[in-house]
This record gives C-alpha cells, structure tokens and sequence, in this order.
C-alpha cells in the first residue's frame, strides 16, 4: 500500500533499494525544495501502522533488494553512532495518526532491510528531518501471504495524511 498511497498523495514511489532510494529523494527533495521526508514502506506481519524512531547502523537483508544487492553488517563502517534518530517526536505522530483510527504506534525497529538501510541514510544526509513509517499488508494480501490482518487502504491512507500534517506543523515551528 505504501506505493499506492505516495501516487496517490503526489510523492515519489521508489525502489527497493536503499542508495537508489536515496538518490531519487535527495533529487526530488531539491526539486521541490523539501524540509522534511515521510517515507513509508510496508511491514509484513505487523498489525498497525508504525512510525519508525529510529533506523540502525546494521544490515541483514534475508533477500536481494532491487539492485540485486544482499547487505550484512555495518551500514556505515565509518560511523561510530550505531542508532540515528528522527528529529520530530515519533510518539506525537502516532498520537496524531489515533485520531484517525485504533492502532498507530511507534517501532525502535525499522527491521534490518531496505526500509531501515534508507531510513538510516536519510536521517543522517538530512538531519533528523525525517520520519519513516511502516505500513501492514492490505487485507487481501495479508490473507494471501498469511501475516496478520492487514488493513485497508483507506485507513492508511487517512493515518498518513494525518502523519503528513503531523510533520508540517512541526517544521514550521523548526523552521
């Protein structure tokens, strides 16, 4: 759902892989001469919509991403810092996001794949100015898949767009 709800919201959809990811929103972040990022990704077998505090100086891709990369390891072997963490309050967002529906809550683990690998290069290249936030699988797909009960892209949709105006209250106070 996450690529749906970008399109749909006039952001960016971009690929699996994490330096490419990057590429492209450090890209459209000029373009548009963004602040901030809400980047969001899709958590299999999570139950609700969770907004990541943190991303980890580790990866452990089970898979190959897009580019046909499989990382294990330090992300970035030169930074002694082994979390980086959003700037704006994860705990204030996922409130936020309750006022469209039962579930947002905040992860101290963005997992150790592509989402945690682009959401640790972000933070660090824009300076905290950065929120990621994991989606669960629509229904039919979490059925399909087997991994929890998925949720509605309408629902989604509306906890992102409430993380949206989230985020730009808070930088407009940062600014």
């Amino acid at each position: 759902p996450s690529g749906m709800i970008a399109a749909r919201l006039g952001g960016v959809v971009l690929p699996v892989a994490a330096e490419e990811a990057w590429i492209m929103t450090r890209e459209e972040m000029k373009r548009r001469r963004a602040r901030a990022v809400l980047a969001l990704g899709v958590a299999g077998g999570r139950a609700h919509v969770c907004v990541e505090k943190q991303a980890v100086n580790e990866a452990a891709y089970p898979i190959a991403d897009d580019a046909g990369r499989v990382l294990h390891g330090p992300l970035d072997a030169q930074r002694a810092d082994r979390l980086a963490v959003t700037g704006f309050s994860a705990a204030g967002m996922a409130r936020a996001m309750r006022r469209t529906g039962p579930g947002p809550r905040v992860s101290r683990d963005a997992g150790r794949y592509v989402c945690n690998h682009f959401y640790f290069m972000l933070l660090h290249n824009i300076n905290g100015r950065a929120v990621f936030v994991h989606l669960p699988r629509l229904p039919d797909e979490a059925a399909r898949l087997g991994g929890g009960p998925g949720l509605s892209l309408e629902a989604a949709e509306a906890a992102v767009r409430a993380g949206l105006r989230f985020m730009e209250r808070q930088v407009t106070l940062m600014a």
